[in-house]
């Protein structure tokens, strides 16, 4: 008579290890975008971005640059923002009057500049603050202003979201830069 076989000793559980997380707590990723210039922020924050996938990076919602006192871009819907150099991509600044806002040097727009609807060069909302004749101003000449900024929305093809002279802020939309 011959014994049955023995099973095999069963091994000692093993307990299963998730995979490593491709960006641990000190990895940045290297698609995220790029801004070092002083005195400028991002929504949601560089910080929030560097620990993005790229497939976040892809589709980032309500994706805005400012300069605090100057003026905000805020893009509307989702924005590819992987490796988007920003420091070189939007500026927002004072030259000989009200604050402005460009994106994509016109200058360098061969070199840098996406197809319309891609990347940055997409609809947007930009507000700028510090336009108009000041807080002292008198009524004729915040209807002058008022005037002059819907003039200058027009000229660059623009839609007028709104313009508050007390406040000098100026809000329009842009189907794309």
């Amino acid at each position: 008579r011959g014994e049955a076989p023995k099973a095999p000793a069963a091994s000692p559980a093993v307990p299963e290890t998730p995979p490593p997380d491709p960006l641990a707590a000190d990895d940045v990723n290297p698609k995220a975008p790029k801004l070092v210039k002083v005195g400028f922020v991002t929504e949601p924050s560089i910080a929030t971005l560097e620990r993005m996938s790229d497939d976040e990076l892809a589709a980032v919602q309500c994706f805005a640059v400012e300069r605090p006192d100057f003026g905000r871009v805020e893009w509307l819907g989702r924005v590819d923002v992987r490796d988007v150099d920003l420091d070189a991509d939007v500026r927002i600044c004072e030259r000989d009057g009200p604050p402005e806002v460009e994106v994509y040097d016109d200058a360098d727009a061969k070199r840098r500049k996406p197809p319309v609807g891609s990347k940055l060069n997409r609809p947007a909302v930009v507000t700028l603050r510090r336009v108009g004749p000041g807080a002292a101003a008198t009524d004729a000449e915040r209807a002058k202003w008022a005037k002059r900024v819907e003039k200058a929305t027009k000229k660059m093809n623009a839609a007028l979201v709104d313009y508050d002279a007390n406040a000098g802020v100026w809000k329009f939309k842009v189907p794309h830069f």
